[in-house]
This record gives C-alpha cells, sequence and structure tokens, in this order.
C-alpha cells in the first residue's frame, strides 16, 4: 500500500513543487460538482441504478456532499473500498440503537454563548460553521452539522464568543471548528485569527479541519497566511483516516500550510472496515512521518445516531492498538481516545483510566475522579 492511491498514483502537475497547486487542477476537475444528491452518486457509479427510496430518506436525514478530489480516491467497484465506505450514503445508518444519542460528545452541557464550548479550564472551542465541504457518515455532530441543521454563527455571535475568551484568562487554547471553518473566505478567516491574536493570554490557536483533503488545490498560501494571522503558535488537526487519502495534491496543501509555520496534527478515527488493522494503522503512520505530520489523536468512534457498523468494540479496539503501540516501541503515536459521553471529556484509554470488567463493560474514570460505566457492544460484521 502507497500513501496515496487508486486514480492519483499517476504522476501529474501536482507533483511538480513549481507549480502553484491552487493551479494543478485541471479545468475539467474546476467543473465537476460536488456530488449532494442519490441521483449524482447513482451517475458517478458509486450506488447502484435501483437505489432505493429508503436511500433518498437517507440523505434528507444526514447531510451529504462528496467532493471530486474524493470521488477520485474511490474505486466505484469495490463496495469495501476504504474511501467510499467514509462519504457514501449506507442504509445501516437508518439503524439506531439505544445508545447512541445526538450530542454523543456533550456539548452543549459546556456551551457557554452561541458556538463556545469551554469544557477544559484552560482551552475553549469555537464551533464557527455548522456546514462542511464534504459530510462523514460516522460523523459525532452529524445531528447538528449540514445545509439544512447547522448554521454560521452570526457577527454578533462571534463577538459573544471573543468576548468570552477575552474575559476569560485561564484559556490558553482556542480550537476553532465547526463544521469545517476552512469553508470561510480567507477575509473571514483573517479577521478571527487577528481578533483572537489580541487577547494577550491565549498561547495557541488550532483549527480543526478535514478541507485539505476534500479540497486539496483550496490550500493555498493566502489561507495558510489567513489561518496563521494571529501570531501565535498556529496548528491545523487534519482529519485523515487512511493512507490512500495522503494524494500528491494533499501533500502540496499540507506542505504549503507547514510552509508558513502551521504545525499539522494528525486526527484519525478508528473505523471498522476503514482503518481498523495493522497493515493501514501502520501505512498511515508512515505518511504521518512522510508529510512531517505530528501525530495526534486516534479517536474510539462516538456513540453517534446510525453510526454502530463503524465502530469496533473498546475490547478489540484495544487490543489492536496495544498490538499497534507494540509494534512502534519508542516512537512518537497518536494517543488513542475516548469521549466520554456526557460531555465528561476525552479519557486516553491506555490509561490507568480505564478498568475492564468484562469483554462489554468498563468503568472509566474521568479526570475529576468521577467513575463512569462504559458499555460496549461487539464489533460490526463485515458487510455484505
Amino acid at each position: 500500500m502507497m500513501c496515496y492511491g487508486h486514480r492519483s498514483q499517476i504522476p501529474d502537475a501536482t507533483q511538480n513543487p513549481l507549480i502553484p497547486s491552487r493551479m494543478t487542477q485541471s479545468l475539467s476537475d474546476q467543473k465537476r460538482p460536488v456530488l449532494r444528491s442519490i441521483e449524482g452518486l447513482v451517475q458517478a457509479g458509486l450506488l447502484p441504478p435501483d437505489a432505493s427510496a429508503n436511500m433518498e430518506a437517507l440523505a434528507k436525514q444526514y447531510a451529504l456532499a462528496i467532493t471530486p478530489d474524493l470521488v477520485d480516491l474511490m474505486d466505484a467497484d469495490n463496495p469495501e473500498d476504504p474511501i467510499r465506505k467514509q462519504f457514501v450514503p449506507d442504509l445501516r445508518e437508518l439503524t439506531v440503537t439505544a445508545d447512541e444519542i445526538d450530542d454523543p460528545i456533550g456539548d452543549e452541557a459546556h456551551e457557554k454563548t452561541t458556538g463556545l464550548i469551554h469544557r477544559y479550564d484552560n482551552k475553549a472551542l469555537l464551533k464557527l460553521v455548522g456546514t462542511c465541504p464534504v459530510y462523514c457518515r460516522f460523523c459525532f455532530r452529524r445531528e447538528m452539522v449540514g445545509p439544512v441543521k447547522g448554521d454560521t454563527l452570526t457577527a454578533h455571535e462571534i463577538e459573544a464568543a471573543l468576548a468570552y475568551i477575552e474575559a476569560t484568562p485561564d484559556l490558553r487554547e482556542i480550537i476553532i471548528t465547526g463544521g469545517d471553518p476552512l469553508i470561510l473566505s480567507m477575509e473571514r478567516l483573517n479577521k478571527i485569527a487577528s481578533r483572537l491574536g489580541q487577547i494577550t493570554h491565549l498561547e495557541k490557536i488550532r483549527w480543526h479541519s478535514r478541507f485539505p483533503v476534500a479540497s486539496p488545490h483550496s490550500v493555498t498560501d493566502a489561507m495558510a497566511q489567513a489561518l496563521a494571522a494571529s501570531g501565535k503558535r498556529t496548528r491545523l488537526a487534519l482529519h485523515i483516516n487512511h493512507p490512500r487519502e495522503f494524494s500528491p495534491a494533499v501533500r502540496i496543501a499540507i506542505a504549503t500550510l507547514q510552509k508558513h509555520q502551521i504545525e499539522i496534527l494528525s486526527q484519525t478515527v478508528l473505523l471498522a472496515g476503514v482503518n481498523a488493522d495493522l497493515d493501514t494503522l501502520q501505512e498511515l503512520k508512515t505518511c504521518f512521518t512522510a508529510t512531517g505530520m505530528t501525530p495526534y489523536y486516534l479517536h474510539h468512534p462516538d456513540l453517534a445516531k446510525g453510526t454502530g457498523h463503524f465502530r469496533l468494540s473498546l475490547h478489540d479496539g484495544l487490543a489492536l492498538i496495544r498490538a499497534w503501540y507494540q509494534q512502534n516501541p519508542d516512537q512518537p503515536m497518536p494517543r488513542y481516545v475516548l469521549d466520554l459521553p456526557g460531555g465528561f471529556g476525552k479519557i486516553d484509554l491506555l490509561s490507568d483510566a480505564v478498568t475492564g470488567l468484562d469483554d462489554q463493560t468498563f468503568d472509566i474514570t474521568d479526570r475529576h475522579g468521577h467513575v463512569h460505566r462504559y458499555q460496549s457492544v461487539a464489533s460490526p460484521l463485515k458487510s455484505t
């Protein structure tokens, strides 16, 4: 396996560092639409011609968008293709288990102003937008994002959030997310970063985004300058789950951001049928190293509605990640974490905060010393 794959393996202009990345997308690619309907997926060969009415209902329930760059990474003839699985709707999403909830990580419990989540003492989350360039089928905010569900913060709401940040001197880091904040104009990105740069007690700004994978040709020097406009330590957590997502264009996008002193952190979700095996995880780590990314987070899937077919049992996840760590002694590795349901924060799953009572039952101690019982069902079977 390579760090880029399928159609993007063919050498092309994107591999020439002398050509600006924004110019390497062909005219035909620029005209290709983002797929936003079941009909569009059928025409692209990503769903069968007889896609059911249930699939139409699913597309209305959860937002759908797949960019041309991601379509190019998919094998339309393989229903088990790991890129396809992440973005193409699956009728299994209509199955909701009793433990799946609208807000699986408990954002609402810690919302101080609209879009401003203050869960940890020294950091806060600013959700600027409720839309994305592409929608992952396992998204933990799927009940809150999309053209219908998601809203962009108004100027008044942004000012209220900034006022809260200014009035809270314990804050050291602001994490800007959504949706995906990089869909905003460079003018707005620059303005928000610059305003945060004026808050003296802040030390770090962290952007969370899928954009450099979904639309890598749109990552330009001007965008990087806007993201870094705070003048503070700036990092971007790049959501990337499989080695084939590291296309030549994505590598150029990463390098463009790094050129402007933006540290790129890895943010990966452990997904059954996508990356939940040793070979894929090891190749993913190789890609992190090859592109100068810092291994950061490996998330155990959250209890978002309709995502059970992606979710390994915690027992199987722990066994897999322990084996992966053992293959890489004394090397930088992403932290395997779980966001405790109810808003109790992230837990390092390889720490002594986790006690297995049996294969499905775990006692997990949060950062305040409170113990939570976590039930984890068996890992899903391979789809047929």
